[in-house]
């Protein structure tokens, strides 16, 4: 059930990733093989947490988006960013960039990449090309995140994850989000 606290992000997995043998890439990370690398499903990546929201869900239904609401996260300090979005049936995840700051864009596309911070990242590891689609907003104790309506192209897409997807690797087990409080809703 997905109504809990979970930690952004994984250092002792990230530690393990490095040191990972080839097999142990597989097994532990369940990586695959691409040319001369490996590639981490989103799912495995140190940096990112997916959590399972424990049935499939439409991303927009009757025009309106499905919304995590009374989402919790711990304080973040200045220039943190955290991708919070629902991993769609296309591949991509939709939702919110929350950072601390002025919130600038209604809708953008990022391509998902290494934490920045992840200076010398183990050149047999890649990972999946995923773009998030967000919507930018500013930190607050509870947020509420959604699909930005006027970005999903595809009205049929569905979703079952919610990803929380870290730009920094110094705050992996340091920070949090909340679920406790917070409902599913279309809004």
């Amino acid at each position: 059930m997905y109504r809990r606290t979970y930690a952004i992000g994984n250092l002792q997995m990230l530690v393990k990733m490095y040191s990972a043998a080839q097999l142990d890439l597989v097994r532990m990370f369940k990586a695959v093989k691409k040319g001369n690398s490996y590639e981490v499903p989103l799912e495995n990546l140190p940096w990112a947490t997916v959590i399972d929201l424990g049935q499939q869900y439409r991303l927009i239904s009757d025009g309106k988006p499905l919304t995590l609401t009374n989402a919790s996260l711990t304080k973040m300090p200045h220039g943190t960013e955290l991708i919070v979005g629902f991993l769609a049936s296309d591949g991509n995840i939709y939702g919110s960039s929350i950072g601390v700051g002025r919130p600038m864009f209604k809708c953008r596309r990022t391509p998902l990449e290494r934490p920045l911070d992840l200076w010398d990242a183990p050149g047999n590891i890649s990972m999946p090309q995923v773009q998030a689609i967000v919507e930018d907003l500013a930190y607050a104790e509870s947020i509420n995140v959604s699909a930005p309506v006027k970005c999903v192209e595809d009205p049929n897409l569905e979703t079952r994850k919610l990803v929380v997807y870290s730009w920094l690797v110094s705050i992996l087990d340091k920070a949090t989000i909340d679920l406790t409080k917070s409902e599913l809703t279309y809004i």
